[in-house]
């Protein structure tokens, strides 16, 4: 079986060098936190994503346009927006989250697999609000240095996990207050929508908690809402099933 997650890091960790000669000597703004805040106190926030392809999938969206989508989403009530910036598989840009953000005010989380310091001061310079960890891809040591640095720059941290163990760890990292849980396995890319409603019973109600992977129907976010969780991360949701948008515009 392809192992998609071994491939993508062994490719990011090519790319560090690159990264360091280009930005280690700028300093990014403060942020200021704007991701959480606006999935603070809303039912079932939409975290709509931007994403063209996908290693599994191949090309998912073949009229992707990244300001197009944007503008859709944001009219539709999404509170926030992920923007897939990884180049090779899922044929995103880094590029566009200025591109966005000098059309939105929108908090932006950047989905990408981020695994060194330097990827976090290139998202704040980038413009993001908010960035990716994915402890599938992180040790513990190396999960709560990368939470500290994002941090420093008041970037917010949606740390995702896939099973029990990795929720156990998530949850003994200090400065961390958003947890997602993927229901795709990141070795294969199946999805069990079921991941998220067993792992989110066993979260404390002091963190913010986002649902990701796999929902496209209705009343699949229903019951998330039911699940009293904070967020719903949907990107091929959307493209293949447009009209699961009323969800978050009161059309449903």
């Amino acid at each position: 079986m392809r192992n998609f997650l071994k491939e993508i890091l062994e490719k990011k960790k090519e790319e560090l060098p690159h990264l360091y000669h280009q930005y280690e000597t700028q300093v990014p703004p403060q942020r200021h936190h704007a991701f959480y805040q606006a999935l603070k106190n809303t039912p079932l926030s939409l975290i709509a994503e931007l994403k063209k392809a996908s290693p599994s999938k191949g090309i998912i969206n073949p009229d992707f346009n990244v300001l197009d989508l944007a503008n859709q989403y944001v009219r539709h009530g999404a509170k926030a927006l992920s923007i897939l910036t990884e180049t090779h598989f899922f044929l995103g840009d880094p590029l566009f989250i200025p591109l966005v953000k000098q059309h939105h005010d929108i908090p932006v989380l950047r989905k990408d697999f981020i695994i060194d310091a330097i990827q976090i001061k290139e998202s704040a310079l980038l413009g993001a609000d908010a960035i990716l960890l994915i402890q599938a891809c992180l040790s513990q040591e190396k999960t709560q240095q990368l939470i500290h640095d994002a941090n420093q720059y008041h970037l917010d941290v949606l740390l995702e996990v896939h099973d029990q163990h990795e929720l156990d760890m998530a949850l003994s990292y200090k400065g961390l207050s958003i947890i997602g849980i993927n229901n795709r396995n990141l070795t294969s890319f199946k999805i069990d929508v079921s991941t998220a409603s067993v792992l989110k019973k066993g979260i404390p109600n002091s963190y913010m908690t986002v649902a990701e992977s796999g929902y496209t129907h209705l009343e699949q976010l229903q019951q998330l809402a039911l699940e009293k969780f904070d967020a719903v991360l949907i990107g091929t949701g959307l493209v293949e099933n447009k009209g699961l948008i009323s969800f978050f515009n009161g059309d449903f």
